[in-house]
């Protein structure tokens, strides 16, 4: 401002304002598991999806959407039905379909054994090999907050639930949890990057922390008779 200026105080950001949130409904029939899926996403993982979505040809718009609602997952199969206004970048992204993981059911001695979770693919790609001589730059600090829930038929019930996973620490945290109520079982998860950074140095906790991610999500829920 010409011979003055001001020195102001950038706030710090937390993974909370840059979010991605899932919330899912899931229903056990037959051999079928299927249900309704909605997925926000604010701050800047809101800027990010407009940077990529809307340099796509508007033939592949769709194809992209369908992609973000089955996570990288090959079992998961999804049809968008629904979305926010995605001319207006200011709003929350919102992308809601209908999803199948029937692939997601095997079936032994009359018992379904069912998975609802998955490892972010987002994650995958900073799972470090012993090659690799530099740390990670995650651009933002991020959240991911889950909330998958599965139906089951009123003379079935859950068995060998998984056991709840709390693991934090300074840079990054997750909670991962099942609970039952009568013939619904709900997942409420949530990861929370309060570091955009990961050194070199800091490698063996980072993997061990994205291990158990990963061990947590590919728990099976057991589905019998009454």
């Amino acid at each position: 401002n010409k011979e003055k200026f001001e020195i102001k105080m950038v706030p710090l950001t937390t993974g909370e304002e840059h979010m991605i949130q899932t919330k899912a409904d899931f229903s056990l029939i037959d051999n079928n598991l299927t249900g309704k899926l909605k997925i926000v996403f604010t701050g800047n993982e809101r800027t990010d999806f407009h940077q990529t979505y809307q340099q796509l040809p508007v033939t592949s718009q769709q194809e992209f959407l369908e992609n973000m609602l089955e996570f990288g997952n090959s079992n998961i199969t999804s049809k968008t039905t629904k979305t926010s206004d995605l001319k207006n970048r200011e709003l929350p992204v919102v992308i809601e379909g209908e999803s199948n993981l029937s692939n997601n059911v095997s079936i032994i001695e009359g018992d379904y054994y069912v998975n609802i979770d998955f490892f972010p693919k987002t994650l995958q790609s900073y799972m470090p090999d012993e090659k690799r001589t530099r740390g990670y730059d995650l651009n933002w600090v991020t959240a991911f907050e889950d909330e998958l829930s599965l139906t089951i038929p009123v003379n079935k019930k859950f068995a060998d639930i998984p056991e709840k996973l709390q693991v934090a620490n300074d840079n990054y945290s997750f909670t991962g949890e099942y609970i039952v109520t009568g013939n619904k079982i709900v997942l409420k998860k949530k990861l929370l990057i309060k570091k955009s950074t990961i050194s070199k140095k800091d490698f063996t906790d980072w993997v061990k922390f994205l291990e158990s991610i990963k061990s947590f999500s590919e728990n099976y829920i057991t589905v019998t008779a009454k």
